[in-house]
């Protein structure tokens, strides 16, 4: 062969295999549609607590920016906190409802958290990350469930005598189904 030849079956094969990583990235899926809305329980030191989170998703949406999920989280803490420390925290944010943002593996696998530290004048400082890992148990394409470890502080400070200055830290275990 030629050198030019040569020189065009090479550029020939670069270009081959160029075009099917790209179609191998661009036609990736997140493994299922993380939209909806959630409900399910959290645990700390042996005290099951309610919540429930609605996640948003636009899993149509070219890879990897597919994998990107924005929710909220509603927590139940009456089944945790001392109803004075529940007062405070509710009188400096009566709707305790929590954005979060995170990705999702390729196999499943979902990080979502928030610092609202980062955000500025926000009257309690919450700290939430959610480790965990989605199913699909039907088939349909829909995360059914999603379960994992979580770590949940909550920083602020009040009128409310004794409470001062609060510090609290959960962890532990969530689990949740689709509602």
């Amino acid at each position: 062969m030629t050198a030019r030849i040569k020189h065009l079956v090479c550029c020939g094969l670069m270009i081959c295999v160029i075009a099917g990583l790209a179609g191998c990235f661009l036609s990736q899926h997140p493994p299922f549609d993380a939209n909806g809305d959630y409900t399910g329980t959290w645990e700390s030191e042996g005290t099951t607590c309610d919540f429930s989170m609605t996640l948003y998703q636009e899993p149509t949406l070219p890879y990897p920016v597919s994998l990107g999920i924005l929710g909220v989280v509603d927590f139940n803490y009456d089944c945790v906190l001392d109803p004075e420390l529940l007062e405070a925290i509710l009188a400096e944010l009566p709707d305790f409802v929590i954005p979060v943002i995170g990705t999702m593996g390729d196999d499943g696998s979902i990080n979502l958290g928030v610092d609202t530290g980062a955000l500025g004048d926000f009257p309690i400082t919450v700290a939430l990350e959610y480790d965990g890992n989605g199913a699909d148990t039907n088939a349909d394409g829909k995360m059914d469930a999603f379960c994992g470890d979580y770590t949940l502080s909550l920083a602020f400070t009040t009128d409310v005598p004794g409470y001062e200055a609060v510090d609290v830290t959960f962890e532990g275990t969530f689990g949740l189904t689709r509602s």
